[in-house]
């Protein structure tokens, strides 16, 4: 599957609507589809082009929304390993991503994988210190398994 922005910006709403109505693994299909396809921003060959700032934001905003329903339908499945990697591939693209952050660390403790919940909250709680936020509250390291947030 080949993604191009325009193919990106329509199937990302379909899947989001597949998943509301229904049809959750189809949903799956498309957005792990859509992410293996993108390869980056759009235009990166065109770094200076003023006339793609817009369409490099959108697509790259649509990624990161595909792959925040990606993980949310990982984990309703209670497939931590997958919701885990989804979501450490979207901290990778935007590190100050408040929700990815939580639900990591929510994802790991609910899987009883502890040491990995808390370097995970250390990362969240660096990100937010370096950009002067709220420090997260560390009682998320102690839901118990299964517990979702």
């Amino acid at each position: 599957m080949v993604v191009d922005a325009e193919s990106l910006l329509a199937d990302v709403p379909q899947a989001e609507r597949l998943a509301r109505d229904g049809d959750p693994a189809r949903a799956r299909e498309m957005l792990a589809e859509v992410d293996a396809a993108y390869r980056g921003d759009a235009f990166a060959d065109e770094p200076y082009a003023d006339w793609a700032d817009g369409l490099r934001e959108q697509t790259r905003s649509v990624w990161l929304r595909a792959l925040r329903e990606l993980a949310r339908l990982y984990r309703r499945d209670g497939d931590a390993d997958r919701a885990a990697t989804t979501l450490v591939r979207l901290l990778d693209a935007d590190s100050y991503d408040e929700w990815a952050h939580r639900a990591l660390v929510g994802t790991l403790v609910g899987a009883g994988r502890h040491g990995e919940a808390r370097r995970a909250f250390d990362r969240w709680a660096g990100a937010m210190r370096s950009i002067d936020a709220p420090s997260p509250d560390p009682a998320v390291l102690r839901r118990r398994a299964g517990q979702q947030l």
